[in-house]
């Protein structure tokens, strides 16, 4: 099978680069660099996180940005692709998006256990293809919470990360 789909390097060549994705890669390079910036004055145990999230969203910014200005970050669909299989996929992403920027808002006034299980839960029912049967839903429900409690004892007790006092938990 030989066409226009099946060689990478005439689809990099026929697509171009993609300048939206390098502004995105951009954007998220700056904020990588604010947040190693900010993590400046804090305490050695208490900058860890913070900078250990700037140093990878900074790095991979930069992969990023190499790949869509070389043309090599799109990809193409398949022929044959429906408008209504895209337009799904276009909800996931948009679910993903507002779910992660609702959690960012909340947690602090709402509290971290809360928000955070709540933001899987969703992001986990979002994530489906079929339908979930009870069993497995039960799973996924004990699975998050288990995570989360796991990751608030982490911050909190080993590495020491102050998280806010909020509403709930």
């Amino acid at each position: 099978m030989s066409g226009p789909s099946s060689d990478p390097q005439r689809l990099a060549e026929a697509r171009g680069p993609d300048w939206a994705g390098a502004a995105g890669a951009v954007i998220f390079a700056i904020i990588g660099t604010y947040v190693l910036w900010a993590s400046l004055e804090m305490s050695a145990n208490a900058a860890a996180f913070p900078r250990a999230v700037g140093t990878i969203l900074l790095g991979l910014s930069v992969i990023q940005f190499v790949r869509s200005a070389t043309g090599r970050s799109s990809t193409v669909l398949e022929e044959g692709v429906s408008l209504a299989d895209q337009a799904v996929g276009l909800g996931r992403r948009l679910t993903l998006i507002a779910t992660m920027v609702a959690w960012a808002i909340l947690f602090p006034h709402i509290g971290f256990v809360v928000t955070s299980f709540v933001a899987a839960l969703v992001l986990t029912v979002t994530a489906q293809f079929g339908r979930l049967s009870p069993t497995r839903g039960a799973i996924y429900v004990i699975c998050i919470a288990v995570f989360v409690f796991g990751f608030q004892l982490l911050m909190v007790r080993v590495l020491h990360i102050p998280l806010p006092r909020a509403l709930l938990f």
